[in-house]
């Protein structure tokens, strides 16, 4: 939970223009900023539920805690993948030739 509070704090405030060159970041890696915002969204909820779940001892809160476990993960990991992607087969490179 703290991770993704901490991760959607600063992508809040990227997303605000808060710091100098911010700007670089949003039109360079938009995709990867979109989805990393998600993934901090997705991360709270995920973290609510199991919260929720814990407390109540409630197995199909549990049961879709697991479950978002796994998207979450896969919101985590994508920017990372996009990123690899765009730089190993650098698609504008190969059109500017």
């Amino acid at each position: 939970m703290i991770y993704s509070l901490v991760s959607l704090i600063f992508c809040l405030l990227m997303w605000l223009l808060v710091w100098d060159r911010v700007d670089i970041v949003r039109v360079g890696n938009t995709e990867e900023f979109i989805v990393s915002t998600i993934a901090a969204l997705l991360g709270i909820v995920t973290s609510l539920v199991g919260w929720a779940g814990i407390l109540l001892n409630n197995c199909g809160f549990l049961a879709w805690y697991t479950f978002l476990l796994w998207i979450g993960f896969a919101f985590l990991v994508a920017p990372g993948y996009i990123a690899y992607k765009k730089r190993t087969f650098s698609f504008e490179g190969k059109l500017n030739k």
